[in-house]
């Protein structure tokens, strides 16, 4: 027996899994609590997504963009390779794949990166949530179990969507380290953060669209600076 819903005494979201079957499910609790295990909303979300799309990590490519890069990887062809990528000026391409021709196996290290860079940002967006925002449980877990089930991509594990899995990822985590930058009482600690975040931004920017998500990211900030400093202008944010 599996089973999602909402734990009423934390007020937690959980995964209940029993080998005695569902059908009793409320006497086992009672009768042998021990045959009852529970997960709480970050190992929830890594089983929904490893259900929703580790299998994919198995089949060869679906995209035909995907069948384009394949023989390139396989036969390590880097010259190839960086007039490709030149042309369209995708350098992330490139970096990745050169970096991932180090492993035995190239195709499946992409879509593995690519598989756990989605995964790692609804995570962090679930931590965003929660921490900055102080959504409810159940509210965070919506919103990450919506970006990393609902088909963005429709495949999550594809070479093709590599760049845009992994710069995504980049994004969220700089978002996540600012917010928790701006909660360190050390200054190093705080302006060690606010740099791996601008770090991060800038890495996340070889995706041009991910300008729009800055945008973004700066209203919110804007908005919460000013919040959380009782209406004066929201200086520190802005410099």
């Amino acid at each position: 027996y599996m089973a999602i819903t909402v734990d009423t005494a934390r007020d937690d979201v959980v995964l209940i899994a029993s080998s005695a079957g569902g059908v009793d499910i409320e006497e086992t609790a009672k009768k042998h609590p021990q045959k009852i295990r529970k997960f709480y909303p970050l190992i929830t979300l890594t089983v929904l997504y490893a259900a929703a799309n580790f299998f994919l990590l198995l089949s060869k490519s679906i995209y035909w963009d995907s069948w384009y890069w394949l023989p390139i990887i396989e036969s390590k062809d880097f010259d190839l390779l960086w007039q490709i990528t030149s042309q369209g000026r995708l350098y992330t391409v490139y970096y990745l794949f050169r970096f991932l021709a180090l492993t035995d196996n190239p195709i499946f290290a992409a879509k593995l990166l690519s598989f756990m860079s989605w995964l790692g940002t609804g995570l962090l967006i679930y931590g965003i949530s929660r921490k900055k925002f102080s959504l409810a449980v159940n509210q965070a877990f919506f919103l990450a179990a919506s970006v990393i089930l609902m088909p963005l991509f429709l495949v999550k594990t594809e070479m093709s969507v590599l760049q845009y899995s992994v710069n995504n990822f980049f994004f969220f985590l700089a978002v996540f380290l600012y917010f928790a930058a701006e909660k360190a009482v050390p200054k190093f600690i705080k302006y060690s953060g606010y740099l791996m975040a601008w770090i991060l931004f800038f890495l996340s920017f070889f995706t041009n669209s991910l300008l729009v998500f800055y945008l973004g990211f700066l209203a919110v900030g804007l908005i919460f600076s000013r919040q959380e400093n009782g209406g004066q202008p929201p200086l520190p944010f802005l410099y």
